[in-house]
């Protein structure tokens, strides 16, 4: 391919890694779209839209399979046929790459793409290389574009959407757009489709770069009825899908607010486990907002869990009860003070103890469940902190049926039991740990209140924190938070 532009931007190892191999490969593929911002594509900052010949699909995933590229899966309400997405981790800057992958040119619109042109073959046909990448000739993007455009604007439930890209799009028509390429794409548009009359097109390029909405549309129209017979769904049928995901879009962006691409392999719950001063917080917090950026995220904290309908009440009251009994607590982590303010030995409990452990069991169990069930559905679930399957232990089970005699106390406590014995375990857990030095060095530095006691308890219990049929990453973060959330990010890409 003749080498005409050079790229500036800096490009990510990743991308150029997958170039590379695609190139050993044979595999036959281009970048399509939107080719004069192509330097935010290579540096990550926009999705690489990749066409990719139909009979080389099983080379080019292997390829990206390879290179530990996991598929991402849409919605069945918004899927398109012959479009799928990949996702890469760059390592050395912990950027996500996002591959929006083409077999067939499929177009129509942001909320129906109802049109199967056979286009493939004129732009994979027709290129050059563009700093390395594989890019059509400016003619037959030029031709790509008005048509694929024209198309959207012919559609009234597409029109706002066409229009948010009006900018952009005339941007792009002025690079594309000198005599040499209009003629050169009115030659492929002869070639490709003859039934296409020159002067409508012509007249699609002239609305596209200035004219009134009117006149927009009114060529759109007539360029959507001329290709009616390369729709992939009849009217009707298109009609209720566009209807269908409109109301499911709007009902996300308005109530749910997430993502909606999935892991192909399916949902996942991610356990962070880690003691006061190990980086839990902000890994979490790292981890949720780079895989939030292109993924369904669903974070929770096991360790504070939100009220139930059966804790409300006494939760209401529970400030209050502190006060009058403030050596009643169940845990280390409700006290916050040095060796005289532990709470009494479990086998001590009153009754009211045991059933404020039972509540809390519950509150668990039940925030919980409701992220194994958004996994189920898809989601990467990151859990921040997770019950400990050892008697004790952080966020587990407090006390053991044997210690009692008392009839109610013992009901109490194997209820506890049977409620943490039922939540199910993590998929993976990471565990962070610190030198207990650093960990009370980082709580003085924050001005926390935690006491020193505090500290070292929690410090011991991380560090014995387990739970059955769980791949648990013990690792111990002394590192910068940037270098640490490149190995965290790593490590959780490798579990999905």
């Amino acid at each position: 391919m003749e080498h005409l532009e050079t790229i500036d931007t800096f490009v990510l190892k990743g991308i150029s890694e997958v170039f590379t191999r695609l190139t050993i490969a044979n595999v036959r593929y281009c970048h399509w779209k939107s080719n004069f911002m192509l330097d935010d594509a290579l540096s990550g900052k926009t999705d690489l839209d990749l066409l990719v010949f139909r009979d080389d699909a099983t080379k080019f995933e292997e390829v990206v399979s390879g290179l530990d590229f996991k598929r991402g899966t849409l919605p069945w309400w918004y899927r398109n046929p012959s479009i799928v997405h990949y996702f890469g981790l760059d390592e050395e800057t912990g950027k996500l790459i996002h591959l929006h992958v083409y077999f067939r040119i499929v177009t129509g619109g942001f909320l129906m793409k109802n049109h199967r042109l056979p286009l493939e073959r004129i732009l994979l046909n027709h290129c050059v290389s563009k700093g390395g990448v594989p890019v059509p000739e400016k003619s037959a993007e030029l031709l790509v574009l008005v048509l694929k455009t024209l198309i959207e604007y012919g559609s009234f439930a597409e029109l706002p959407f066409a229009l948010r890209q009006t900018n952009i799009l005339r941007t792009e028509l002025i690079w594309l757009c000198c005599d040499e390429n209009l003629n050169r794409a009115l030659e492929l548009l002869q070639q490709f489709f003859p039934f296409l009359d020159e002067k409508l097109f012509r007249e699609g390029v002239d609305a596209l770069r200035g004219s009134s909405l009117t006149q927009r549309f009114w060529v759109g129209t007539k360029i959507r009825n001329i290709f009616s017979g390369f729709r992939i769904y009849r009217s009707w049928v298109a009609f209720l899908m566009v209807l269908l995901r409109l109301l499911m879009i709007l009902g996300n962006r308005l109530f749910i607010r997430r993502k909606i691409i999935t892991p192909s392999a399916g949902g996942v719950v991610l356990a962070f486990v880690g003691g006061d001063g190990a980086g839990k917080s902000s890994i979490v917090a790292g981890i949720s907002d780079w895989l939030g950026e292109h993924f369904d995220i669903y974070t929770v904290h096991a360790g504070k869990p939100p009220t139930t309908w059966l804790s409300s009440l006494p939760n209401l009251i529970l400030p209050m009860l502190r006060k009058l009994f403030p050596f009643e607590r169940i845990n280390v982590q409700e006290t916050r003070g040095d060796d005289n303010s532990r709470p009494k030995n479990p086998r001590d409990y009153s009754l009211l103890l045991l059933f404020r452990s039972v509540l809390v069991a519950f509150d668990q169990r039940s925030v919980l469940k409701n992220a194994f069930a958004k996994a189920g559905q898809g989601a990467i679930v990151i859990c921040d902190r997770f019950p400990s399957a050892i008697l004790g232990g952080t966020d587990g089970p407090r006390v053991d049926p044997a210690w009692y005699s008392h009839p109610l106390k013992k009901w109490l406590a194997n209820m506890e039991k049977r409620i943490y014995a039922s939540i199910q375990p993590p998929d993976q857990a990471f565990v962070l740990t610190v030198p207990v030095e650093v960990a009370l060095k980082r709580n003085d530095q924050r001005a926390g209140t935690e006491g020193e006691a505090y500290v070292r308890t929690r410090h011991a219990d991380v560090a014995s924190w387990v739970v059955p049929n769980c791949k648990i990453h013990r690792l111990e973060n002394t590192q910068p938070l940037v270098e640490a959330l490149k190995d965290f990010k790593r490590l959780v890409w490798q579990a999905l």
